[in-house]
């Protein structure tokens, strides 16, 4: 059912409670793929606002008092700053203590209601959270984090990041 993304937004705007709004930022890559009739559509649904796709994700996220995302940055950004967060797919951010995923499209209501009246984590278990999920990145064959990686280990690991930044800024494309 995640597929299609009209009835999932039209389940999340039925979810909510009428307290809270329903704002929906579009994937900066997928916001040319939706014809106006399409995006009429969206803004049809109750307490449904769309905003623009370049709206400062930060600022976006620091006013939610939910995110609700696929996966991807804005959810493990939401994840990182203590916010509450569903995810529709699979994610491996899923250790943040924020996060929880979406079971069945019928259980939304009681998961964004559960959700939305959750303690904030602890900014330590926020940190074990991401430390659990960055554990995979460590370079070599061991994600040991008590032990220092040399300068050259370090080096070496910045130099990974940018040719990767540079190829994604080079192929013209999104990515994330």
């Amino acid at each position: 059912f995640y597929s299609d993304q009209f009835h999932v937004l039209e389940s999340i705007s039925r979810a909510v409670p009428p307290t809270h709004e329903v704002l929906v930022k579009l994937h900066k890559c997928d916001a040319d793929n939706y014809s106006r009739a399409q995006l009429a559509r969206l803004r049809s649904l109750p307490g449904v606002k769309l905003v623009s796709p370049f709206v400062n994700s930060r600022a976006f996220i620091d006013k939610a008092s939910l995110v609700l995302a696929i996966q991807g940055n804005i959810a493990l950004e939401a994840a990182i700053l203590g916010r509450p967060v569903l995810v529709f797919g699979d994610t491996k951010f899923s250790e943040m203590p924020s996060v929880a995923r979406v079971n069945r499209i019928t259980d939304l209501p009681d998961q964004i209601r559960d959700m939305l009246r959750r303690e904030s984590p602890s900014r330590e278990e926020i940190m074990r959270g991401l430390m659990s999920y960055l554990g995979r990145y460590a370079p070599g064959c061991y994600n040991d984090w008590d032990v220092s990686l040399t300068e050259e280990e370090n080096r070496n690991m910045v130099e990974v990041f940018k040719a990767l930044r540079d190829h994604v800024e080079s192929s013209g494309t999104c990515a994330e």
